[in-house]
């Protein structure tokens, strides 16, 4: 049932999983903590783990998107702080 709904913003849904997740969270503690490569990360995020799944370039733009949106500098601190400014519908 939950799949007869497309999540918002996309064309269709994608299957992606539990793997990706922690393919994502290996890949961020691999990085400096106080000085992330963004756009080494976004690339890697984008081609490697998301990407390889989308096949349409408006998802595509989305994708990329969302990773800029949260993972920068505003949304990832050190303790997390900058969450509720970046995602303020989160608790």
């Amino acid at each position: 049932e939950r799949r007869t709904f497309i999540p918002q913003g996309w064309s269709k849904f994608h299957e992606f999983s539990f793997a990706d997740l922690r393919s994502t969270a290996d890949i961020v503690s691999s990085f400096d903590a106080d000085r992330p490569p963004w756009v080494t990360l976004h690339g890697l995020l984008d081609n490697a783990i998301y990407g390889g799944r989308i096949d349409n370039v408006f998802d595509q733009r989305i994708l990329r998107t969302y990773l800029r949106q949260v993972f920068s500098p505003a949304c990832v601190s050190i303790g997390g702080r900058g969450a509720a400014q970046c995602l303020p519908n989160t608790p």
